[in-house]
């Protein structure tokens, strides 16, 4: 059925599940907002406090979006273990686990890759192959720049936060709210999620799973390792029995001269 693919060639999923993470102020509400079709389904002109789950159809598909308190992201900054907390309960809101998790990123502001890295990574490390970059107030772009000219001199913590993402981003403008300009860019980030979801096998993100990976991981490592033990000590007990056999022969060999 040709209407389950996307204009990229890539599956056209009958649901998905988002997560909005990353600094206070960068535009996570009103994204969940323009993303979810425009109507406010997210408060905005004040801080988020705690996770909130709200789900429309867009496109043909049921979209689930997690809106997540801000950390912290100045130098001198400290997020509150209230937030911390927050981030990692936000992936249970969206059983059995997002499928994307978007990264907000401020086009008029200064990236700081530290706290995203400390903040992001309270997730697990496998956390990057689920991200995408999105960046917001795509209106605040100065006259003639493109956003890939944008992150080209975007500096070095841009660039690196671009790579461990697998070189996905995507742009939306806060003024683009409703109308056909606003479905244009709503649906390019629908079908850059799904090509990524693709490339993930169609795996959502799930810390639990990957706990349980690493548990199995580490009992088939120690059971190597015991296998190792009982191996070498078979072969060291055998290499004493053949030295008792030989010595036992020669034995023999010397009584019959």
């Amino acid at each position: 059925n040709s209407a389950l693919f996307s204009t990229q060639g890539s599956r056209r999923l009958p649901e998905l599940r988002l997560i909005l993470l990353g600094e206070r102020e960068t535009g996570k509400s009103s994204a969940g907002n323009t993303i979810l079709g425009g109507a406010v389904h997210f408060q905005i002109g004040q801080a988020t406090e705690e996770c909130s789950r709200k789900q429309a159809e867009v496109s043909g598909r049921l979209v689930t979006v997690v809106d997540v308190p801000g950390w912290e992201g100045g130098p001198e900054g400290i997020t509150p273990e209230r937030v911390r907390r927050e981030v990692r309960v936000s992936v249970t809101l969206c059983p059995p686990g997002p499928h994307a998790l978007l990264l907000t990123l401020r086009v008029d502001a200064l990236v700081r890759a530290t706290a995203v890295k400390e903040h992001l990574e309270l997730l697990g490390e496998d956390v990057w192959k689920y991200t995408i970059l999105l960046f917001t107030r795509g209106d605040q772009l100065r006259e003639g720049v493109t956003i890939e000219q944008h992150i080209q001199g975007g500096g070095r913590d841009l660039h690196w936060l671009l790579e461990k993402c697998g070189n996905r981003y995507h742009v939306i403008s806060s003024l683009c709210l409703e109308g056909k300009r606003s479905t244009v860019q709503v649906t390019g980030l629908l079908e850059t999620i799904e090509k990524m979801v693709a490339g993930n096998q169609c795996e959502a993100f799930s810390p639990l799973m990957q706990e349980i990976e690493e548990l199995g991981k580490q009992k088939n490592e120690r059971f190597n390792l015991k296998l190792k033990e009982v191996n070498e000590k078979e072969i060291h007990e055998l290499g004493l029995e053949n030295n008792r056999v030989i010595a036992a022969l020669k034995q023999v060999y010397r009584e019959k001269d």
